[in-house]
């Protein structure tokens, strides 16, 4: 989950969040003295290993200095899959459908691959990168062809 976090106040900001995956806390990031007027941009990358294969919702919530204010609070959601690696679509299955869309992403990469700041590759598609090094290349070919036939239930 990427978040944009930007300081509009007048003093600097202790920023929390906490990210939740069906409302079970499953990480925590912190940015102390975020300067007013400045901007960050927060990726959140958390371990699914202590998560079950399934569907979940995703929520990050955001406090700032732990001001309970709702204005200063924000909560952003999204959804999350966890499969069999190599399972690029997320129907649960490893198969031709997942090699076509990881050939299709072939070379391409990810925003801030090449420097920060910049955009991804047209064709970028990030569960086509399997191996999450920010590049779709031979190496998540190679992952998606070990776990080709492997399913879940």
């Amino acid at each position: 989950m990427n978040v944009t976090i930007t300081n509009l106040g007048a003093n600097p900001e202790n920023v929390t969040l906490t990210f939740y995956a069906n409302g079970t806390t499953v990480g925590y990031e912190s940015i102390s003295n975020l300067a007013n007027g400045t901007m960050v941009n927060q990726v959140f990358q958390g371990n699914t290993s202590t998560l079950g294969y399934g569907n979940y919702i995703l929520t990050g919530y955001c406090q700032l200095g732990g001001s309970g204010e709702a204005a200063n609070n924000f909560t952003c959601t999204t959804t999350l899959t966890v499969s069999v690696p190599g399972d690029v679509n997320g129907d649960f299955k490893v198969n031709m459908k997942d090699m076509v869309l990881v050939a299709r992403a072939f070379g391409s990469d990810g925003p801030n691959y090449l420097y920060p700041g910049s955009p991804p590759s047209s064709n970028w598609n990030p569960n086509a990168d399997i191996n999450d090094d920010g590049t779709v290349n031979m190496r998540d070919i190679a992952l998606c062809a070990r776990n080709f036939g492997q399913h879940y239930p």
